[in-house]
């Protein structure tokens, strides 16, 4: 897929030419293959690994058209509710190993639906990240809602980063949801990353080092949209 491979097998059964129609998205049996083919190639003699990671560079991104979404109606940290597949990146703990069931930095139930909840400071902040491929977009547009629980002051904050090349300290804050105060409803946040779209785009929601137990951000409906 786009240049790597995922997976491979092997046969000792003898190949035999015959007179068969080539059948490219079907089969003899009738069983058609779901989803769209495009730029199909016919090659004499095998590819290595390498020379297969070389076609897919040179052909460049494939267009970014849709939505990367995570709506934590689970109690998981892969949520996948976008038009396009999130679940190969997960949402990484900072601070913290306890998984989203647990700890400061969870999935928990707020206003009558799940939600993440973000509180405390350990280690200067705690939080999640997430890769998300944005690769081919003339335009990327984040999307979430919050809502502020409890923040004493301007020193009770989230920072929102973002980074184009991953867990490599390339980190900008984007938006901050700082104190004081609480929402009685959840508010909506809409920030044009597209100077950020990358392979490796990895976004980041962080607590302040002020952040105490009783001071939390409750987040939902994390939403990338990318468009050619």
């Amino acid at each position: 897929v786009n240049g790597t491979q995922l997976i491979n097998a092997s046969t000792t059964a003898a190949l035999t030419p015959n007179n068969a129609d080539l059948l490219i998205g079907n089969n003899h049996e009738s069983k058609a293959w779901q989803g769209r083919l495009d730029e199909i190639q016919l090659f004499d003699h095998a590819f290595d690994p390498a020379n297969i990671a070389d076609l897919a560079a040179a052909a460049g991104p494939l267009p970014c058209q849709g939505t990367y979404r995570d709506e934590f109606n689970d109690v998981a940290f892969d949520g996948n509710d976008g038009s396009y597949d999130w679940s190969a990146f997960e949402w990484i703990e900072i601070a913290e190993t306890d998984g989203a069931d647990g700890g400061d930095t969870r999935i928990l139930s707020n206003k009558g639906s799940q939600r993440l909840r973000l509180r405390d400071n350990e280690k200067g902040g705690e939080g999640v990240q997430r890769q998300v491929n944005l690769s081919g977009s003339a335009e990327a547009i984040l999307r979430f809602r919050y809502r502020r629980d409890g923040l004493d002051d301007i020193d009770d904050y989230v920072r929102v980063d973002i980074s184009p090349s991953g867990d490599d300290g390339t980190w900008k804050e984007i938006d901050r949801i700082e104190g004081g105060g609480t929402d009685a409803n959840y508010q909506e946040k809409i920030i044009d990353v597209t100077e950020f779209a990358t392979r490796t785009t990895t976004l980041r929601f962080i607590t302040s080092p002020k952040m105490g137990d009783n001071d939390v951000v409750w987040i939902d409906d994390v939403d990338l949209t990318c468009r050619p």
